[in-house]
C-alpha cells in the first residue's frame, strides 16, 4: 500500500550530503582547470602547500572566532531575556 505524502512538505538536505556534493563539485573544478589550463599553469605557482596550510588555519581560527563571538552574544541575549 502506497502512503499519501504531504503535499506541503519540504525536503531538507542534510549538512554531511551537502558537503560531500561542495567536494565533488571542486573536485570536478579542479579536474576541469587542470584540462583546460594544460601548460598554462605559471599562475598556480603562487598555491604553495605552505601558503595553503597557513590560510587553513587562518580560516579555521575566523570561523571559531565568529562562532564564540555569536555564542556569546547568544547567550548574552539569554540573560537580558530572563532578567
Amino acid at each position: 500500500m502506497r502512503r499519501k505524502a504531504n503535499q506541503n512538505a519540504q525536503t531538507q538536505v542534510c549538512s554531511q550530503c551537502l558537503l560531500i556534493r561542495y567536494f565533488i563539485a571542486t573536485a570536478i573544478a579542479v579536474v576541469l582547470l587542470a584540462l583546460i589550463a594544460g601548460e598554462n599553469t605559471k599562475f598556480l605557482g603562487m598555491f604553495t602547500p605552505g601558503r595553503a596550510s597557513v590560510a587553513i588555519v587562518l580560516g579555521g581560527a575566523l570561523m571559531a572566532s565568529v562562532k564564540i563571538w555569536l555564542w556569546r552574544r547568544e547567550m548574552n541575549e539569554n540573560v537580558a531575556e530572563a532578567d
